[in-house]
Formats: C-alpha cells, sequence, structure tokens
C-alpha cells in the first residue's frame, strides 16, 4: 500500500469523524485542534516525501551502465 493512499484514507477517516460529531463540536478550541492535526499529517506526508525522492535519487545516480553498452 502506497504512502499516498495511506495518508488519504487518513485523511478521509478524520473527515468522516468530524462530520459525524459535528453537532457536538461546536467551539473553538476542538476546530482548532482538528485543523492542527490535519497540518501535521500533511507535514508528516512532506517530509516522508521528500525522503522517498531523495532516495529514488540517490538510486539513480548510483545507477551505471553495463560496460557493453557504453561507447
Amino acid at each position: 500500500m502506497s504512502c499516498d493512499f495511506m495518508v488519504y484514507e487518513i485523511i478521509s477517516a478524520i473527515f468522516h469523524i468530524y462530520q459525524r460529531n459535528s453537532i457536538y463540536i461546536s467551539d473553538f478550541p476542538n476546530i482548532s485542534t482538528a485543523t492542527r492535526n490535519i497540518s501535521a499529517i500533511f507535514k508528516i506526508y512532506r517530509l516522508t516525501d521528500k525522503t522517498r525522492q531523495s532516495t529514488q535519487k540517490k538510486k539513480a545516480a548510483r545507477w551505471q551502465p553495463p560496460l557493453f553498452l557504453e561507447e
């Protein structure tokens, strides 16, 4: 399962929980907390995405064609 899919599942679950409980969540601190949690999820996703991209670049940089393909 890719990280992208997991992040979207988590965010979707947070929104579903919020929608179900929106009747009970009417004060600002709870909304603020939900917003902070969602922001934290996006920050984590961006950090893991940067790590994944740099790992792919390193793998690409290490790859060298076989000698018989070089001119």
